[in-house]
């Protein structure tokens, strides 16, 4: 009597079990991923809608004393407006997909723009911790 057949069914079984479990845990980690990227994405668009609105109101200040100041502040304003609404219109997935098609473009642009972001988070811990 020869139980290979068995043994193969179940060695067959186990291994459909495991790439079910294994789909569901990529499917499940997908979502979660998902969920968090898109939570991060509007936390940013309300961050820079709010600091546009600031400079919205600080150029309205500014146009009775300064004009060319308070244009500038204006036009950075409206910039921090359009990219809240592109971060508002695109998918996480679509972003990462600009972002890696940008560094591929511009890679000296990419590491001096994560050389200054690390520098700013530098000085902003170093500045909560005093």
């Amino acid at each position: 009597m020869d139980i290979r057949p068995e043994k193969n069914y179940n060695e067959s079984a186990r291994q459909e079990q495991f790439d079910a479990e294994k789909q569901h845990f990529k499917e499940t980690l997908s979502d979660r991923g998902n969920r968090f990227a898109r939570s991060g994405r509007d936390v940013a668009a309300q961050e820079f809608g709010n600091i546009g609105n600031a400079l919205h109101a600080a150029a309205d200040r500014l146009s009775e004393q300064n004009d060319v100041l308070a244009s500038w502040v204006g036009k950075a304003a409206d910039s921090l407006d359009s990219a809240k609404n592109f971060l508002n219109e695109r998918e996480p997935q679509d972003l990462m997909h600009d972002i890696q098609d940008f560094s591929k473009r511009n890679p000296y642009l990419t590491v001096g723009g994560m050389f200054a972001a690390g520098l700013a988070l530098s000085r902003f811990f170093k500045a909560g911790s005093d």
